[in-house]
């Protein structure tokens, strides 16, 4: 999934579950473990600048820059980028451009096999600073760590992702320093030879430097069975149970809800890897509300059409508590297809991607008749010096079309950047 964001463009309310979707489907499926970054479903921490190359997706891959202490691999990353963006406060009447400048070390550790027992952990860095408008820099971190353990048929794996940064907050189209934390837990049994069956739990703290915005978190836990119906691909069913709690005045917004959902998981066709999942979720709230009954999605799938060729789309719909008014709730529709190709012998990457969202509002009464809209379309090119430096430029164009004409906006984005190991 791929959305430029560098200080000034929504990170969490695009795609997330999009991401987290894609990146499950190159996961092994009896743990759907990931290493590194991809824990995140993305294999760079904070922005969508997305590249066919250097793509951490496996600390002991052997490829760029991986280094063997005693038993760890060690893979350092170092990025930095020049952004030319003539909309850094996402104003609708009154936009002002500036230029930024961001440098961003990191690390990745892993103990053991991506595909047996491990421990990994990572660490990302990053400092952004403003030509003209030194108030808005910032700095933002970004940590996660994961355990995949395989015993007598189970699968066990935790992971926890935290990630501190200045982002856009796109119910409001501001900018704030926001702290997410998601700790996950995942244990799987394989049943018989074509069935088996996992049992998880889902732990996300959504908190807010300004006191403005509402904080909240939201656990959750299910049991989930699957069925290898094909060769390649998997059949599932599942349910969940989940608690909201909106850290507000009273109980206003804090809420329980259920979930069932089936879903599809492999490779139904040839070279096209799919994680699909199709759920109806009933959300009911503490306070006199109307209960909300809706459908919600995570689907991710892609498609390599020849060695150098890949296309996907992710799309994604889910409830988040609303970060404005205690009791509101944001549910977002998410459509965010990309295709990549490489040319002159793999050392030019071609890569457009592009996402629509739309977002409905519930508030005590149901379904209310806000409506907003934004749509972004990103191009790089990317060309590899080596196998772990690539350089590259690219563009992106994102605009809002909200309901509050306050919260509407267009915004260009320029930039140039080199990564290691990436």
């Amino acid at each position: 999934m791929r959305m430029c964001r560098r200080g000034t463009v929504s990170r969490g309310g695009w795609l997330a579950i999009g991401l987290l979707a894609l990146g499950l489907c190159s996961a092994p499926l009896a743990g759907r473990a990931d290493v590194g970054y991809a824990m995140r479903g993305d294999a760079r921490p904070f922005h969508h600048w997305d590249s066919m190359f250097n793509n951490t997706q496996d600390a002991s891959a052997g490829q760029g820059l991986v280094w063997r202490a005693g038993d760890v691999d060690v893979r350092p990353t170092l990025g930095t980028w020049l952004v030319a963006d003539d909309n850094i406060f996402l104003s609708h009447t009154n936009a002002v451009d500036d230029t930024y400048w961001t440098l961003a070390p990191g690390v990745v550790l892993l103990y053991g096999q991506a595909d047996d027992n491990y421990l990994t952990a990572n660490y990302e860095f990053e400092n952004t600073d403003y030509a003209d408008n030194s108030g808005e820099d910032f700095e933002s971190h970004l940590f996660s760590a994961g355990l995949q353990y395989l015993a007598r048929g189970y699968t066990t794996h935790v992971s926890d992702q935290f990630s501190q940064t200045t982002d856009t907050d796109p119910e409001s189209a501001q900018r704030v320093k926001r702290l997410d934390n998601t700790a996950d837990a995942r244990v799987d049994r394989q049943i018989s030879r074509r069935t088996g069956a996992d049992v998880h739990g889902r732990y996300d703290v959504v908190s807010y430097d300004s006191d403005t915005y509402l904080d909240y978190n939201d656990v959750s836990g299910g049991l989930e069975f699957r069925h290898q119906t094909w060769p390649k691909t998997h059949l599932t069913l599942g349910g969940d149970y989940g608690r909201v709690n909106v850290k507000g005045d009273g109980d206003i917004g804090d809420a329980d809800y259920v979930e069932a959902a089936v879903g599809l998981r492999g490779e139904p066709v040839s070279r096209t890897s799919v994680e699909a999942r199709l759920g109806y979720q009933h959300r009911e709230f503490d306070a006199d509300y109307d209960t909300i009954d809706t459908w919600v999605a995570s689907v991710g799938a892609a498609r390599t059409f020849w060695r150098e060729s890949v296309a996907g789309v992710n799309i994604s719909r889910r409830l988040l508590p609303s970060s404005q008014a205690e009791g509101l709730t944001r549910v977002p529709l998410t459509i965010a297809p990309y295709v990549q190709h490489e040319i002159l012998r793999d050392r030019l990457a071609l890569s457009v991607s592009g996402g629509y969202e739309t977002a409905d509002y519930y508030d005590a009464n149901g379904k209310t008749d806000r409506s907003d809209e934004r749509w972004y379309v990103t191009g790089l090119l990317d060309g590899r010096l080596h196998d772990a430096l690539t350089v590259g430029v690219g563009y992106t164009r994102e605009e809002q079309d909200a309901d509050v004409m306050d919260d509407s906006y267009t915004q260009n984005l320029v930039f140039v950047r080199a990564l290691v190991n990436y």
